[in-house]
């Protein structure tokens, strides 16, 4: 006897946990997007004579990523500044690689590949490839290429728009648009379109899509189970862009109260919060000029200035005094308070679009510490900068993505003695704990070091061998892995020993589920993006986020 295909009753409410990919609550009836297949489109050999056909879809479907990512890169500029537009540069810069389109082409005439089938080879083998790289600078350029590549397939399936409205008489009505992809075109598309949300099945938290999203105030979940499913097509739909939470009804009630607001209350496995006036709130800032910001969101201090953006914001290598016209005013805007200043942690995509400025050949495959200790002239003319601002405040300097004790050793001795030598006073140095070979030399690097400082992005990447752009749903996962609190809890176990302040950075700092693991683990102080910091005040203190500033 056939078994009866199941279904969901009208009545019920569905509830469902994906990745939180952009803040905000929303809620509306579901938009579900089909993928359509014209046909033959999919069809994987084509005849000789169709060669210029498909070729030309190629061509055309990158003339429609481009103008996507223009309009992209338009949106993030005003919204939230060039700086953060760069990586949109760095997207159509790889889609307007010659090479690329050279291959296509060549699958195409060589293997009788429609445009289809010949985009998702190349992009597959390239894919593949810089996977297997050894250097981490290729394995996180994959993310890139898998966005373009769906990019380009959307752009071949949906020539024309992707939102095309089934139901004409409700087009201003809340919506909710759940997906198989989260793509830039996508949330862009669905500007004035009433959408209070977007869910999908596949979508990075670091991806291009989730930061236009953060930047457009679109509440956005991804690696949603079952999610694109037929049943749910005329369901109301709410999601909670911040814990991830759904909630799908078929009778179109009401779902909202089924995701948390998460405005009121913060919860670690059921538990308020404990003694949460140990808990220092640190802003991470990406220009000086954002140290504003950090003042009115009521932070510590500053614990965490990301130097090198600055870098990227003048579309060049900063000279001396240019840097130190920029810290001097970040430490003075912030009036005592601490901050802490991060040496470049240069890498691939930060340094790339500012080769040209520099008259010499630099190894785009260093990073951060490995990178100042490659180009020690570089390093000094920072050092410097920061040793003229030491007068003026509380200045701390951060030694990015260390491998060990002897590293750190030879780095900071360069900046203690241009401090020194330049009459400011003893400056603070201070070890990210980003490698899990500096986790390990945790107690000596405590010997050498004033603070410390663990980056949770980097330490879950390399911990796991994951890629920012790809692997959202398992940093998700894994930042409950006993294996990343095992480290953290071994570099805590190293600072109390040596009685040197540690602080948390990255995206698990921001979780407060976390924050109550980190005070019981003897850390007492967080830093998060600025825009956090009032939120999370509010969550652990209170509607008023009452809290004492620490000089």
């Amino acid at each position: 006897m056939p078994r009866k295909k199941t279904s969901v009753h009208k009545s019920a409410i569905i509830k469902k946990r994906g990745v939180p990919l952009a803040d905000g609550i929303g809620a509306g009836k579901a938009w579900l997007i089909k993928t359509p297949s014209p046909k033959g489109l999919r069809k994987k050999t084509t005849h000789p004579r169709n060669h210029a056909l498909e070729e030309g879809k190629v061509r055309h479907a990158i003339q429609l990523l481009s103008f996507v990512i223009d309009n992209a890169i338009q949106q993030i500029t005003r919204r939230a500044g060039e700086v953060h537009a760069h990586i949109f540069v760095a997207l159509k810069e790889v889609l307007h690689d010659p090479t690329v389109l050279e291959q296509i082409v060549k699958i195409i005439r060589t293997k009788n590949y429609s445009a289809y089938a010949a985009i998702k080879e190349e992009f597959e083998y390239l894919e593949k490839a810089l996977g297997e790289s050894s250097l981490h600078s290729m394995r996180e350029m994959v993310g890139d290429l898998i966005e373009i590549k769906q990019g380009l397939l959307d752009a071949l399936m949906n020539p024309l728009s992707l939102l095309q409205d089934e139901e004409p008489g409700e087009g201003m009505e809340a919506r909710v648009i759940i997906s198989e992809h989260l793509t830039p075109r996508l949330v862009l598309e669905s500007r004035g379109k009433s959408i209070r949300g977007i869910l999908a099945k596949h979508g990075g938290k670091n991806s291009h899509a989730a930061i236009l999203c953060r930047a457009l105030g679109i509440p956005a979940v991804s690696s949603v189970e079952n999610i694109v499913d037929p049943q749910f097509a005329h369901a109301t739909v709410a999601l909670n862009g911040a814990t991830g939470e759904i909630a799908l009804s078929m009778a179109r009630e009401d779902v909202s109260e089924y995701v948390k607001t998460g405005e009121t209350v913060a919860e670690s496995g059921g538990r308020q919060i404990a003694a949460p006036e140990q808990l220092q709130i640190f802003a991470n800032i990406n220009l000086s000029e954002h140290a504003l910001q950090a003042i009115a969101s009521g932070a510590n201090g500053i614990g965490l200035y990301r130097t090198e953006l600055e870098f990227l914001a003048a579309g060049k290598f900063l000279t001396e005094e240019e840097q130190a016209i920029k810290y001097r005013n970040l430490v003075m805007t912030m009036m005592g308070l601490p901050v802490v200043i991060r040496l470049l942690d240069v890498s691939r995509d930060k340094i790339q679009p500012i080769l040209d400025t520099l008259d010499r050949d630099i190894d785009i495959s260093l990073r951060g510490a490995d990178f100042l200790e490659a180009y020690p002239d570089i390093l000094i003319r920072q050092a410097t900068a920061i040793a003229r601002a030491g007068n003026l405040g509380t200045v701390k300097v951060l030694y990015p993505m260390i491998r060990n004790a002897r590293q750190f050793r030879i780095l900071k001795n360069i900046v203690a003695g241009i401090a020194k030598a330049s009459g400011a006073p003893r400056l603070e140095h201070g070890v990210m704990f980003e490698m899990p070979s500096a986790c390990n030399d945790a107690d000596e690097l405590f010997a050498e070091a004033d603070f410390g400082s663990i980056g949770t992005n980097d330490l879950l990447m390399h911990l796991f061998n994951l890629s920012r752009e790809t692997a959202a749903a398992e940093v998700q996962e894994k930042s409950q892995d006993p294996l990343i609190w095992e480290y953290i809890a071994q570099v805590a176990r190293s600072a109390q020993r040596a009685n040197k302040p540690l602080t948390i950075c990255g995206e698990m700092a921001s979780q407060p589920g976390f924050i109550q693991r980190f005070i019981d683990l003897g850390i007492d102080s967080i830093s998060v993006d600025f825009i956090h910091v009032r939120k999370l005040q509010q969550l652990i203190y209170g509607p008023d986020g009452n809290r004492r500033h620490s000089r």
